[in-house]
C-alpha cells in the first residue's frame, strides 16, 4: 500500500515552470522534478480528498 502525501501548490508550479535565469528558482525546480520523477510512485494520489469542495 502506498503512503499518502499532501502536494503543495508550489510543487505543481515548479513542475510546470519555464526555464529562468534565477539560480535559486532553477535549483528548486530541478529538485522538485527529481523528487517527482523518482518518488511519486511511492505515494497514492486522490485529489478529491484534498479539495475544499469535497462532500
Amino acid at each position: 500500500m502506498s503512503e499518502t502525501v499532501y502536494i503543495e501548490t508550489s510543487i505543481v508550479g515548479y513542475l510546470t515552470a519555464r526555464p529562468s535565469n534565477n539560480l535559486i528558482l532553477m535549483a528548486n525546480l530541478e529538485a522538485t522534478r527529481e523528487w517527482w520523477d523518482t518518488r511519486r510512485d511511492q505515494f497514492s494520489s486522490n485529489p478529491e480528498e484534498a479539495s475544499p469542495n469535497h462532500s
